[in-house]
């Protein structure tokens, strides 16, 4: 059909309009595609337009605020010619924004014309964009006013950014110290990710200063880093603080901790040459989540640690959600005040890979120090349970020991594969309730599950007094699975792990451990 004859622009209706091109298309001319994506214009009632592949050098005349003054989604992928946007900072509505693969693109805002840019963005995403010089060639006050949400991937020449004052969120990936200097302007920031460095020893000086909302932040794959920075830094507000694979860090200074007063969750994970938390652990009153992830070259806990009245959970693994000293080889004695506080553990199952992984998450567990057991599956699932009978029997001929403390129990599952969707309605209350009664009686302070759907009850009714460990199946390569996705929504998993990089990279808040099995 003839693009014409389509009659895109007459069509009132129309709300979410996804334009691609293929591969082969390059064969064709550039004036030929550019005509062809011309003769596509919408109706002004458009909404979402996503462009994918497209081959021309520049954009059709209808994309502004004339024709797309309703679009509040815009997405451009793979636009390898094309050098420079359309005014798509003059749309009124404009929420979302994405740009990804626009290899050749050096500014998003590239007209000096009128003061007011992105007035209502507030959400804007950039990847692959390595000649990206600058947001905008002109900086102002009226530059993304509205903007909460910033993620960065992979823009090796961006080296600034302008003032946003609304600015929550701010993820960056692959930046170097004159970006990270950008960011000591976002006062209002409350979430704040850094990924991948192969060049600073130290936090560029000044950047933490004026963070003062700062409520959560996380360092990722910074192959140098050995400390925060060389000033005082003051981050009264911080909750949460995420330090992975930055292989050269070995303490935390007394100053930088001195500093964190309001912290409530500290993780140190794949940090090789991390041996010592300072004394200034002591400052940390707040603190009530510890998590040490392979640390080999930790070998004690500063005396500070017992000053910590508000610590709730100290986790050290090498390995998902389970306390192992067997990857930190240089720990050899607990502090006094947790070393026999008795556990509960809560282990959920089901029938396939899952129990399969399950059952090899708990062969390296200590089981001493998780007991009793509660290994629960779903009512139509005896196979997992007659498994883990098994594998607890193994355990007692093992040990030595009389008997086994772990008990079994099943749970009516939300909805059955096939079950039609307004059947399920009534099951999913039942399972509701049938979990509500589980976890009543069982009140684990550590539930550990993998994906199946019937943990997801279990999850949400014992946030309350459970701490939650979820490890993502093998078998999820590029996607979460449903229960995966919605944990990790919901913030409801006090650990998230996965199994391959490439997930991690599309949740930044889950922890890379490698592959279990």
């Amino acid at each position: 059909m003839d693009a014409q004859e389509a009659n895109l622009v007459g069509k009132p209706n129309l709300r979410r309009l996804e334009l691609s091109w293929e591969l082969d298309s390059e064969s064709e001319s550039r004036e030929k595609v550019e005509k062809v994506f011309e003769a596509l214009q919408p109706h002004s009632n458009l909404e979402i337009l996503k462009i994918q592949g497209y081959k021309g050098a520049k954009f059709p005349i209808w994309m502004d605020y004339k024709i797309l003054s309703n679009v509040v989604s815009i997405t451009l992928s793979n636009c390898e010619n094309c050098r420079q946007l359309p005014p798509l900072w003059q749309l009124p509505r404009l929420r979302y924004l994405a740009i990804i693969n626009l290899i050749n693109l050096e500014y998003i805002v590239a007209s000096f014309q009128g003061k007011r840019k992105f007035p209502s963005l507030e959400e804007l995403y950039i990847d692959g964009l390595p000649r990206l010089q600058r947001l905008s060639r002109q900086d102002g006050s009226e530059l993304f006013p509205c903007l909460t949400k910033l993620e960065i991937y992979d823009c090796p020449e961006l080296t600034t950014l302008p003032c946003l004052p609304s600015a929550k969120s701010l993820v960056i990936r692959s930046c170097n110290g004159e970006l990270l200097k950008s960011t000591s302007h976002f006062r209002s920031l409350a979430y704040l990710h850094l990924d991948t460095n192969c060049d600073l020893v130290y936090l560029p000086h000044g950047i933490l200063q004026n963070l003062s909302s700062l409520r959560k932040m996380s360092i990722r794959n910074f192959k140098k880093l050995k400390g925060f920075t060389t000033d005082r830094v003051s981050l009264s507000d911080l909750k949460s603080l995420t330090i992975y694979e930055c292989f050269e860090l070995e303490a935390f200074s007394e100053q930088v901790l001195k500093g964190l007063n309001s912290l409530q969750e500290l993780t140190v994970g794949m940090c090789i040459k991390f041996s010592n938390l300072s004394e200034g652990l002591r400052h940390l009153s707040a603190l009530e989540s510890l998590t040490l992830n392979e640390c080999p070259e930790l070998v004690t806990f500063p005396n500070g640690i017992k000053y910590l009245s508000s610590l709730r959970k100290l986790t050290i693994c090498g390995k998902p959600s389970y306390i192992c000293d067997s990857n930190c080889p240089k720990l050899t004695v607990l502090p006094e005040s947790i070393r026999y506080e008795e556990l509960v553990i809560l282990q959920e199952c089901r029938e396939g890979g899952h129990t399969a992984e399950m059952m090899n998450l708990l062969s390296v567990l200590q089981m001493d120090r998780f007991a009793p057991r509660f290994y629960i599956a779903a009512a139509t699932d005896n196979m997992s349970l007659q498994k883990a009978r098994v594998f607890e029997d193994s355990l007692v001929h093992k040990n030595g020991v009389k008997g086994s403390t772990a008990q079994f129990m099943q749970i009516y599952r939300s909805r059955e594969v096939g079950q039609s969707y307004i059947t399920s309605v009534w099951t999913t209350l039942l399972a509701i309730a049938h979990a509500l009664w589980l976890m009543i009686r069982i009140r684990p302070q550590v539930v550990l599950c993998n994906g199946p759907g019937t943990c997801i009850p279990l999850c949400v009714l014992g946030i309350r007094w459970s701490s939650v460990f979820y490890v993502e199946s093998i078998a999820r390569v590029k996607r979460l699975s449903l229960s995966g996705l919605l944990l990790y929504r919901l913030h409801i998993a006090d650990q998230f792990f996965v199994q391959w990089p490439q997930l991690q990279r599309k949740h930044p808040q889950a922890h890379y451990v490698g592959c279990l099995m």
